[in-house]
């Protein structure tokens, strides 16, 4: 299978797991809603396949796995964009915390 290239992640496919690596390090790996959208799309594309047996999510360089939300964003956000901040936002985590049983997120490198 072959995935997208994405701007704001690396993606890795590897024999049995996926590498998603947040990668703003200029921002600590803050998450702006382009990021939460990159994740959702990264473990969509591999949630059905048998073979990928655990996710690990790391963040860009050393400093920090990630900040949290991208507060920069919150300064010039429409109501619109809100929503969708949140709708996504939502989407992310469930995603993350419903990921098929028989595989999951197996490491955080959270320091």
């Amino acid at each position: 299978m072959t995935f997208p290239e994405y701007r704001f992640i690396l993606f890795e496919k590897k024999e049995n797991y996926a590498k998603i690596t947040i990668n703003r390090p200029e921002v600590m790996n803050a998450l702006n809603l382009e990021v939460r959208k990159e994740i959702i799309a990264a473990l969509s594309s591999v949630e059905r396949e048998d073979q990928v047996r655990a996710i690990v999510v790391t963040g860009a360089r050393e400093k920090a796995f990630s900040a949290g939300a991208d507060i920069s964003m919150f300064q010039t956000m429409t109501p619109l964009l809100a929503t969708e901040y949140l709708k996504t936002s939502k989407g992310a985590a469930e995603k993350i915390e419903n990921y098929p049983n028989r595989r999951g997120i197996r490491a955080c490198n959270v320091m």
